[in-house]
């Protein structure tokens, strides 16, 4: 009886052990899904934050080109300004101090 019951047993183990991998291979199989399923999420999530970040980024940009347009525009005009009331440096006195 001993020798007929040892392939019996064996039998039940590895039924048991293939039932388990299958088991186990639907765990990883769900829990890789759901790693996926975050990932997408996430990128989803740091794609709009980098979105938002270069629009904030582009708008900073243009204000300050625009800030500097404007403060080279005001100082051609003080140049302008200013020009016409300085003596050309050939038209001076020589200094003889």
């Amino acid at each position: 009886m001993k020798t007929f019951v040892s392939p019996v047993v064996l039998l039940a183990l590895v039924a048991g052990v293939s039932a388990c991998s299958e088991s186990t291979q639907d765990s990883a199989q769900k829990a890789a899904q759901g790693a996926a399923a975050d990932t997408e999420a996430n990128a989803k999530v740091a794609g709009e934050r980098i979105r938002e970040g270069a629009i904030v980024a582009a708008d900073k940009l243009s204000e300050g080109a625009a800030d500097l347009r404007d403060d080279m525009a005001e100082d051609e005009a003080d140049y302008d300004a200013n020009e016409k009331t300085v003596t050309d440096p050939a038209d001076r006195e020589p200094n003889t101090d």
